[in-house]
């Protein structure tokens, strides 16, 4: 099976985690296309990150997620079985038109993947709106995105790395303000002692202690997992999985803060890493779903495309 996931219109961070989420599930069915009428335009840019490319990553299962330009979302491609469109707020949504009326006429499965947090304005976009909704075999509604200002979580999974549980404490001291209260940083450690530091900190609001146990729970309901490069934990491939990002600390590529194929990001052991880090995750994340409800909302869009399919069959 051959799917392409339409993205028209330059989406926010959390739009484009939501669709590689449901992007990687599908590459176990066959080849899977991203078509993205814009550049990705990200709020801050890390050190030393790559320009755009013609590969949006690599899934888990080892199969690259390609990428497509304005050509592919009108539909000026290959026919593919199953053809997914991704509607959010000010997308373009007269390119959706054209590319949902092109994928009707090519007989291909059409679903909807409706991530759009308020009602559509203006005569134009109200009836593009009606003639999309009009369209699809079936329509995937997103979670509603909690209030925007909200704490991003952070789990900091130290194990009996008590340096790393040090690093994070003095990351959250160096905070501004402002980024103070954009997070909620929990340190999992096997060292008690890292308790009494956390409690006699001054930023005890942002940052908590968590005693040593299963990691599961965090991870689902976590947006950012931080480990050390190198320590092999379950959560490591989970914090992937639950559609959270994943940091590893101290890897040898970790100077130029790039960006791993299957999601991950590799940083130095230092503060200033760690903070950039943090902040660049927020703002792409900032406005959308936690990322448990990114994961829930992706395998749902998945199973709707494969029983769509079936259907047709």
């Amino acid at each position: 099976m051959k799917t392409v996931l339409v993205v028209a219109g330059v989406a926010p961070g959390w739009v484009r985690n939501q669709v590689r989420v449901a992007a990687e599930a599908l590459t176990e069915d066959g080849r899977v296309l991203i078509a993205m009428s814009d550049e990705a335009v990200d709020p801050q840019h890390l050190p030393g990150s790559a320009g755009n490319s013609t590969l949006f990553g690599v899934a888990r299962s080892g199969y690259p997620l390609w990428t497509g330009r304005m050509s592919s979302v009108v539909g000026l491609r290959r026919r593919h079985d199953r053809i997914v469109l991704v509607r959010f707020d000010r997308d373009r949504h007269m390119l959706l038109t054209v590319a949902a009326l092109m994928s009707r006429l090519r007989s291909e499965q059409l679903v909807i993947h409706d991530l759009s947090t308020a009602p559509s304005k203006g005569l134009l976009r109200r009836l593009a709106a009606h003639v999309i909704s009009s369209l699809p075999h079936s329509t995937v509604e997103g979670a509603p995105a909690p209030a925007l200002g909200g704490a991003s979580i952070a789990v900091v999974v130290c194990g009996s790395d008590t340096a790393l549980a040090h690093l994070a404490l003095r990351a959250a001291q160096s905070m501004s303000a402002d980024a103070d209260g954009s997070w909620r940083l929990i340190v999992q450690a096997d060292d008690p002692s890292v308790e009494t530091l956390l409690r006699e900190s001054p930023r005890t609001k942002s940052i908590t202690y968590e005693p040593p146990g299963q990691i599961n729970d965090l991870v689902g309901s976590s947006d950012v997992v931080i480990v050390r490069d190198g320590t092999e934990l379950a959560g490591q491939s989970s914090a992937l999985e639950q559609g959270a990002a994943l940091v590893l600390v101290g890897h040898p590529l970790g100077g130029r803060m790039n960006p791993r194929l299957d999601g991950a990001w590799l940083i130095r052991s230092d503060v200033s890493s760690i903070i950039v880090a943090l902040e660049h995750f927020r703002q792409s994340r900032f406005g959308g779903p936690t990322a448990a409800d990114v994961r829930r909302d992706g395998l749902r869009l998945v199973e709707t495309v494969r029983s769509s399919q079936l259907l047709a069959g």
